[in-house]
């Protein structure tokens, strides 16, 4: 049903809007890390080589402050990167942090050591161990650049994906809604408001298809009219109210009396139409006697028994759509004027 289609339709837009906030809360949350990462690996790139000239420049002067930097600044990266190794990138940056890690003690050991001996041999091998430092921890920006650029791109498929399912799903319960308002527009333009029935509009269009249908194959139709026997007595004794719910049960008897092939209309304020393809007037008058006869056997709230007077016609080749039901409401009339409770047929 439309209805339920629009509410499941619904559902997997608000899903997909809160999947798509989360997958740019989590992509903004994760960019953020990499670039704090990319950051403070580029601050130990540059704190390594002017860790280098100072002590190089004033062997007797201590950098512990510069040194308890790095120190935290290392430590922050290995606390940001993934330990589950789930993905390739992840090992490769794991790996480059422990050889920065394991570079850099070795770098601060030959510090205290060049502290203490500052020959030229020391010299040599603390320069060595400080551009070691710095291609380590040069490798874990560049390993986290690519990493980052890796994660854009997928989450970018998956944000591009989702987006589509969400326009997807917008447009279906656009269409959804379109088709829904046409279909109820189409159907309040050929049904009665109150009982449900085909109103006089869609009566006017069935009648012209089955003469059409008689012209070309030479089917039998018939028309049965029917009306409420003194029912302005009903709205003014029992108000319009209680006459409003006498003819939506009537429509439902009438209904449920004639065969699937036969159309029940209401025409009128009491007057309804039945259309009875491939019918002759005998079959008709039947089915008329019939739904009379259930008529009056049915108590009403209130009101009591009711009863209905019937005319019925056949067509005939050469009439308008008019003519036919003139003479099926010239019976109706007849059968009024002979004592009402009655089916009368046009002759």
């Amino acid at each position: 049903r439309p209805s339920t289609l629009l509410m499941l339709l619904s559902g997997v837009i608000l899903v997909l809007g809160i999947t798509l906030a989360y997958v740019l809360f989590k992509t903004a949350e994760d960019l953020q890390s990499d670039a704090e990462m990319i950051n403070n690996a580029g601050i130990v790139r540059g704190g390594i080589q002017r860790l280098t000239k100072l002590v190089l420049a004033n062997p007797q002067q201590r950098q512990n402050v510069l040194i308890a930097e790095i120190d935290n600044l290392i430590l922050n990266i290995n606390i940001k990167i993934d330990h589950d190794l789930g993905d390739q990138e992840d090992r490769r940056l794991a790996i480059s942090l422990v050889e920065l890690e394991r570079e850099w003690k070795r770098f601060k050991f030959l510090l205290e050591d060049y502290h203490y001996k500052h020959t030229e041999k020391e010299k040599l091998i603390l320069t060595e161990s400080s551009e070691a430092c710095w291609v380590k921890a040069d490798n874990v920006v560049f390993l986290t650049q690519f990493k980052t650029e890796k994660k854009v791109k997928s989450i970018s498929r998956v944000f591009y994906f989702l987006l589509l399912l969400n326009f997807v799903s917008v447009i279906m319960v656009i269409a959804i809604l379109l088709l829904s308002v046409r279909n109820r527009l189409e159907y309040e333009s050929s049904h009665d408001g109150l009982t449900g029935l085909y109103n006089r509009r869609a009566f006017d269009a069935a009648l012209s298809l089955e003469m059409a249908r008689h012209a070309r194959y030479k089917l039998a139709v018939s028309l049965i009219v029917f009306d409420i026997d003194h029912f302005k007595k009903v709205n003014d004794q029992y108000g319009h109210r209680r006459g409003d719910e006498v003819l939506k049960m009537l429509a439902t008897l009438s209904t449920s009396l004639v065969r699937e092939t036969d159309i029940v209309f209401r025409i009128g304020g009491e007057e309804f139409a039945i259309l009875c393809p491939e019918t002759d007037v005998d079959g008709a008058r039947l089915l008329a006697e019939k739904i009379r006869e259930s008529i009056q056997k049915k108590v009403f709230d209130e009101i009591g028994e009711l009863t209905v007077s019937l005319g019925v016609a056949g067509y005939s080749t050469g009439l308008s759509a008019d003519q036919f039901y003139q003479n099926a409401d010239k019976a109706l009339y007849l059968a009024k004027n002979n004592g009402r409770n009655r089916t009368e047929i046009f002759i």
